[in-house]
Formats: C-alpha cells, structure tokens, sequence
C-alpha cells in the first residue's frame, strides 16, 4: 500500500496554492483563457470568439465555440448551454445563442485534464469539483461549487471538506446527493485509498457509502455501482448488499460512465476490445466487437463509454493525440455494428442535452492557429 505522509501532503498543498493561483479564489476581470504555447492567442481582455466568428473546418461539424486553449474537455450540458473545462483550470459556459462566457478560474484542478473531468460534476444548476482548499495555516481537500448562470465573483460555495478521511478524485452526482472516492489520512503519518464517501448537494457530513476503498462510475435505481481495484461492484445506498459484478474490468474502463437500469456497459480485462453488457445481478451480454486495427495502423482499445437516444458511444485512440468517436445503436438482436461518426486531435468524451452532442476537439497547425473548439451534432454526426 502506498503511504503519503501528512506533511508531505500539506507542502505539496501549499505550493499548489500557491503556485496555482487560488484554488478557491474567483476572478472578477474579463472572461479568457490561458492558451497555451503555440495556441491560437487571446487579446487580453477578451472572450473566446462567438460563435458567428468561428470559422468552418471543413468536417461538417456546427462550431459553438473556439479559441480556447489546445487542451478542452467538457463538463456537460443542460438545455442551450454547455459547460467546458480547459486544461488550466478555467470552467466555461459556452451559450450556443449568446457566447461564452468565463465562470470561474480554479487553479488546475488536476495535473491532468482527464483527472480534472473525474473530479468535477454538474447537478443542480451548479459545477461541483474536488479541489484543495486554503482553510489558513493548513489545506484540506474538499468539493466546492460554482453557479453556471453567471461567473462567480468571490469564493465558490463550501459543500464540504475533510477531515481525517477527505474527498479526492472522483465524483459523481444524482438527484440528491453527491458521492466522491475518497483518501485517508492516518493520524501518525501515511494514507491510503478510501471508501466511496458522499455527502447532500447542499453540503453535509461525510457519509462513508461502501465497505471498501472505491471510485464512484454511477447510482441506478438506488444502487451505487463502483470500482474496486480491478472489481465491479455495486452496493446500497445504505452500504449494505456488497456484489461484486465483474472481478477483473480493463485498464482502459477506469472513465467509462455508460450505465442505465439494464446494466453496466463495460469492457473486461479478459476481452478489452470487446464491449460488454453486466447485469446487476452479474448476468454479461455482448454489445460489440470494436474494431483492432492492424500491425500498420493500430486502434486503441475502447474508452470513456457513454451513452445517450439508444446508444452507445466510445472513444479510441489512433495515437498519442488523435481520437475517433464510434457509435453502436443499442438493439436486442445481438452485438450492434460500429459506426465511426468522427475523429480529431484532442477529442474528448461527448456530453448530450435535449438530443444534441457536443464535442471538444483541437484544430489548427499548418496554416491556422492551433485553439481548441466546441462543436454540436443536433442528431449524432452521419445519422
């Protein structure tokens, strides 16, 4: 078991706030974003373009929103708006009618954008994330929010912070409560993986959910399914009714969050490429086959599984930088048929809202700007 000791914890704590400017701090100043090196650039006190502004890029996708920095992924979407994430830490409200706008600049939340997405939720007209928290001499870790109407101009909403065992990582939501993976500290030094804690939307006590250390994937019909190690499991809300669904889940499943009352869509350490149905009562059914590629043009394994209208959509990498968006529309006659809709450098997992998909990807290189955009698919590309 891998130990953190709490000193070193609260220096690292430290040096992120400091360094990372105000993890619980809001800007008042105009709404921009930080790009990056070789990014299309910013005049200072500025916007991203609107939408009007946002030139085609020949892929046949509807632009929303673009220069943004490379690195972009999204939070979610709620009826004419989809929130955003970039890299540096900034949330957005990109409004397909109006603009965008800048809500709140956290720090980096995360050393990684995909880590950052883990740990932030959208429920209940407001943005929930795990971020350290200056509570003076000492740093904690927490979930704090922000509205998603307006930027927020002081501090962002406390919904609640740790103690001896202390929310970080993972978080999801449902219609009531939130629910976060979770580290312990140990009093005389060292840490160790939690259990899956959750506490009200409105903020509470930390309720311990699961008997053992766990990442939240999503709640059902008031059954929490999570990762344990390598398991799948599902529990009750009140902790009790542990099953294990599947003892050994792919590496390449850590973000999948495809999941409704027939069951967990997933893939196994056993058959990565192959894209399973899990009961909750642990029965399996074949989705799909994803396509492998070949020795001169290799595809990753499927990742980041989400579903929406009847089907299911998955990620796979070309290369280090370059993804393609599969969908199977989901049918009881058997295993579906994968149909690639797009692909990108930079392509983030899609978020939907009343029938529309929204992508996060990064264009540009040769003869424009590097920036990241936003596009939408009113009915999912080449339907």
């Amino acid at each position: 078991m891998t130990t953190i000791s709490r000193s070193s914890r609260l220096l690292i704590a430290a040096l992120a706030l400091a360094l990372g400017a105000a993890a619980c701090t809001g800007h008042t100043g105009p709404a921009h974003d930080e790009p990056d090196a070789g990014s299309a650039p910013l005049p200072d006190g500025s916007a991203p373009p609107s939408a009007s502004a946002c030139a085609a890029d020949g892929t046949g996708a509807d632009i929303v929103a673009c220069g943004f920095g490379p690195a972009l992924g999204l939070v979610g979407a709620s009826g004419r708006a989809v929130y955003a994430l970039s890299d540096a830490g900034t949330y957005f409200r990109v409004d397909v009618d109006t603009g965008t706008s800048r809500l709140f600049h956290a720090g980096a939340p995360s050393s990684a954008l995909t880590t950052g997405l883990l740990g932030t939720v959208l429920a209940d007209d407001r943005i929930y994330f795990s971020t350290l928290v200056d509570q003076g001499r000492f740093a904690s870790y927490g979930v704090v929010s922000i509205p998603t109407t307006a930027p927020t101009t002081g501090d962002p909403r406390i919904v609640t912070l740790g103690d001896q065992t202390e929310p970080t990582g993972t978080v999801i939501a449902d219609a009531t409560r939130i629910y976060m993976e979770s580290t312990v500290f140990e009093p005389e030094g060292g840490a160790y993986v939690g259990p899956v804690v959750a506490t009200g939307l409105g903020g509470s006590a930390l309720t311990p959910i699961t008997p053992d250390s766990g990442r939240p994937v999503a709640v059902v019909d008031d059954l929490l399914y999570y990762r344990h190690d390598s398991e799948l499991a599902r529990v009750g809300l009140d902790g009790g009714g542990r099953t294990v669904l599947a003892a050994a889940v792919a590496e390449n499943a850590a973000r999948d969050r495809a999941i409704d009352a027939s069951g967990v869509y997933t893939t196994l350490a056993s058959g990565p490429y192959a894209i399973t149905r899990i009961s909750p009562t642990g029965g399996t059914t074949l989705v799909v086959e994803a396509a492998r590629g070949d020795a001169e043009v290799p595809i990753g394994p499927p990742h980041d599984l989400r579903l929406a209208g009847g089907a299911l959509y998955y990620l796979q990498d070309l290369s280090t930088d370059y993804a393609q968006l599969v969908r199977v529309r989901l049918t009881s006659a058997g295993p579906g048929v994968p149909e690639t809709l797009f692909g990108g450098p930079g392509l983030a997992p899609p978020v939907f809202a009343d029938g529309v998909m929204y992508l996060a990807y990064t264009r540009g290189g040769y003869d424009a700007p590097i920036e990241g955009v936003i596009a939408r698919f009113p009915a999912g590309p080449a339907s």
